[in-house]
């Protein structure tokens, strides 16, 4: 089977199939996870110094992506497993399913005036203070997070896996998941989680601008023009400290007619940059417009690997 029909296959099962909630703790980024922490709880100590901190975090994402690239070829080359081992391992790799039901869990109570059980759906998706966010801010942070792990989610995992197989797609979600735990710029990390976070955005790179290209296509489909709101992009997607996840959220506000961004609380620390500039008082609906968008987008990725396939058939 070619890795074209497993990627069909793969996403076909994300999008109409749930993981039950029994398996995720033997789920593989949840594997990775437990590695992470271990690292983490062993070398990323307040009283070890900054440059062995930044070391052992780069031995970490050496040793985890070693693991994985071995577990990979494994599945890879078992010959009783090997093709369906491949489908399930794509399939819970991609999270397309998973983040459109954790956006899902934000909007549904926003729309039904429950704030707080917004708020506590919101902090299961973004590092910053939720309890802090008003109606329109859980709105807009559920969009800023639906909008950035779009590409983390779906389109990053799927071009690793056109360009490097299975072996790409593992690398990138190991890298994500190390980015995604411990890459971020406060006092306890700002070492340790620097190896990692540099290859998070290597890897991201092409990915992230091929998401906000999406984004930009389908404006005129959401009531936008696609030279406005590509302007939008160039103008608005250096605001983000991230060099990729501005340009997907850029292209987001753009094609959606919304401003992202305003004031929000990391670890205390108060920020506030804008995308897009449209209207800033995002509601419940602009959310369930955005999944639509991005369930859209995951139809048309569907639809072009259907024709590569039949066009194979000819050819």
């Amino acid at each position: 089977m070619t890795n074209d029909t497993i990627l069909l296959l793969a996403m076909l099962a994300d999008f109409f199939i749930k993981i039950p909630q029994k398996y995720h703790l033997t789920h593989p980024v949840i594997v990775v996870g437990r590695g992470i922490n271990w690292f983490d709880a062993k070398y990323n100590q307040p009283h070890k110094n900054d440059m062995l901190k930044m070391a052992m975090g780069g031995v970490m994402v050496m040793v985890l992506s070693g693991l994985g690239l071995i577990f990979a070829s494994l599945i890879e080359n078992m010959p009783l497993i090997g093709v369906g081992g491949q489908v399930f391992l794509v399939y819970v790799l991609l999270a397309h399913r998973s983040l459109i039901d954790h956006i899902k869990n934000i909007a549904k109570p926003l729309q039904n005036g429950d704030l707080a059980v917004a708020q506590t759906a919101l902090q299961m998706v973004v590092s910053r203070d939720a309890t802090k966010c008003d109606q329109y801010m859980v709105a807009r942070s559920a969009l800023e997070s639906l909008g950035e792990n779009f590409n983390d989610a779906v389109v990053a995992p799927i071009f690793w896996y056109i360009l490097l197989g299975i072996n790409g797609l593992v690398l990138f979600k190991i890298v994500s998941t190390i980015d995604s735990m411990v890459g971020y710029h406060n006092q306890k990390y700002e070492y340790f989680g620097k190896i990692g976070a540099i290859f998070d955005d290597i890897l991201n790179y092409i990915p992230a601008r091929i998401t906000s290209g999406l984004f930009i296509l389908c404006a005129p489909f959401l009531g936008q023009s696609i030279t406005h709101t590509f302007k939008i992009t160039l103008r608005d997607g250096r605001n983000h400290a991230s060099p990729n996840a501005g340009y997907c959220e850029a292209a987001f506000a753009g094609a959606l007619g919304v401003q992202l961004g305003g004031e929000r609380y990391y670890d205390g620390i108060k920020k506030d940059n804008r995308y897009g500039d449209g209207n800033f008082a995002c509601t419940a609906p602009d959310i369930m417009r955005g999944i639509q968008l991005c369930n859209g987008i995951y139809g048309f990725i569907l639809a072009v690997i259907i024709l590569f396939i039949g066009l194979s058939f000819v050819w």
